[in-house]
C-alpha cells in the first residue's frame, strides 16, 4: 500500500500513471481486509474500481487533490486505527463520487430513443455545425 501510494505521488510530480498507482492502492487496501468475499470478488471490483478512477482522475488537479487523502487513509492503516481509516476512506470516497458526478454531468446528452428519427437527425445536423 505504501509502495503503491509511493507511485502516486511520483506520478503527480514527474507525469506517469496515476490511475495504475491508485488501482493498487485499493487493492492493497482491499487485500489487507482479509476478507475472503472481497478476494473473490477482486477482479470485479479492480475493473469497477479502474473505471471510476479513470473518470474522477480526468478533472484537473484531481489526482493532486485526492493524494493527501489517500495519506489520511494510509496513516490511519499504518497507526491500526479502524475507525480513523473507515472516516478517511469516506472522505476519499465521497469526493471521488462528486469528481465522477461533476464529469458525468459536464458530458453532453445523448438524445433520448424515444425521440423520432427525423428530429435526431435535425439534431445531429445540428450539433455537427
Amino acid at each position: 500500500i505504501e509502495a503503491a501510494y509511493a507511485g502516486m505521488k511520483l506520478s503527480i510530480e514527474e507525469g506517469g500513471d496515476y490511475v495504475s498507482s491508485d488501482l493498487r492502492f485499493h487493492q492493497g487496501l482491499l487485500r489487507a481486509c482479509h476478507n475472503r468475499m472481497v478476494g473473490q470478488m477482486s477482479k470485479a471490483l479492480g475493473a469497477l474500481l479502474r473505471t471510476s478512477f479513470e473518470i474522477s482522475t480526468s478533472r484537473p488537479d484531481g489526482p493532486a487533490q485526492s493524494l493527501p487523502l489517500h495519506r489520511a487513509v494510509l496513516d490511519a492503516v499504518i497507526a491500526r486505527s479502524p475507525q480513523k481509516a473507515e472516516r478517511a476512506i469516506i472522505v476519499l470516497i465521497d469526493g471521488a463520487n462528486v469528481d465522477i458526478e461533476q464529469v458525468l454531468t459536464t458530458r453532453r446528452k445523448l438524445p433520448s430513443l424515444g425521440v423520432p428519427a427525423s428530429r435526431l437527425k435535425a439534431r445531429l445536423k445540428a450539433a455537427t455545425r
